[in-house]
């Protein structure tokens, strides 16, 4: 089931990469102080990317960093996944197609012989057998852990965890993880595959992949560069769902609990910027949101 765990929470942010550009940033980091409209103290909101190298992971973990995950009574990430066994019950529950739907019903022969084929000769934590049967978001986010060639591959979130941990600070999600799956099972089944199947395009044709250099912006946090690149692409099927939607429920959440905590709240930085951005609708509340440095 450890195969699964990662590929639902992790997963949604490889599809949602379109944004509306309103809102820009206008300092190159990750992180984001959250003061004024009453705040005694401040919040943070964090941009993450779901799949890293670990190496480059460390980089981003900066003293800056640590020190304003230390000053908040509680880590928020898009679920809480460190609830170990809420994410095995759900995994059980909401991996597979719904209404016994399968793969050869949303690809034509040829796109079904594709997507087997790379589950069959790429090495991922998906059992062929399953292929057929799990949502396509699942699989997708199997492929693109293959976008990175360096060995020890790690999560923003997990190394995160692994700071707020290590201060034993309260960790916990800004979604449910039950709202987390209804969120993916509200993609249409067949967007899911179209996107599947451009993922596994990619692999093969490395030269047309924009990740490359938006994890090296990402590793270098040149976010001005990384928003200006993600958003010149075309807005998908599904954006409204994983960030509009996500983010007008996230930001009423997060001014309710920074009423009595101090937050952290780190979500995939597709969610940071635009006019539905997280930092666009804490301003438009009244709040102030400023860039921190994190480069030491």
């Amino acid at each position: 089931m450890n195969r699964i765990i990662p590929a639902i929470f992790f997963s949604l942010c490889f599809v949602a990469t379109g944004l509306f550009a309103q809102d820009k940033p206008d300092m190159n980091t990750l992180l984001w102080r959250i003061s004024g409209k009453g705040l005694s103290k401040p919040s943070y909101i964090f941009g993450t990317t779901h799949v890293i190298c670990k190496d480059e992971a460390a980089k981003i973990i900066t003293p800056t960093l640590k020190q304003a995950i230390q000053s908040c009574n509680k880590v928020l990430f898009e679920v809480d996944f460190t609830n170990t066994a809420e994410v095995i019950i759900s995994s059980m529950k909401n991996s597979n197609m719904l209404n016994g739907t399968t793969l050869k019903q949303l690809v034509t022969k040829r796109e079904l012989k594709t997507i087997i084929d790379y589950f069959s000769k790429n090495k991922t934590t998906i059992p062929l057998i399953e292929v057929q049967t799990l949502q396509p978001i699942i699989l997708q986010s199997q492929v693109n852990k293959g976008f990175l060639t360096c060995a020890d591959r790690s999560e923003m979130e997990l190394e995160l965890t692994n700071v707020a941990q290590a201060s034993n600070i309260k960790i916990g999600g800004i979604s449910s993880i039950k709202e987390q799956n209804n969120f993916g099972d509200s993609i249409p089944y067949k967007i899911q595959a179209k996107s599947l199947l451009y993922s596994i395009f990619l692999i093969k044709n490395p030269a047309k992949n924009s990740f490359y250099k938006t994890n090296k912006l990402y590793v270098a946090q040149q976010m001005i560069s990384l928003d200006s690149l993600v958003t010149a692409e075309k807005p998908n099927e599904s954006d409204h769902i994983l960030l509009d939607t996500r983010n007008n429920l996230w930001v009423a959440r997060l001014i309710e609990k920074m009423k009595t905590e101090q937050i952290f709240l780190a979500v995939g930085y597709a969610h940071l910027f635009g006019k539905t951005g997280l930092v666009s609708l804490l301003r438009k509340q009244g709040y102030t949101v400023e860039g921190v440095p994190n480069n030491n």
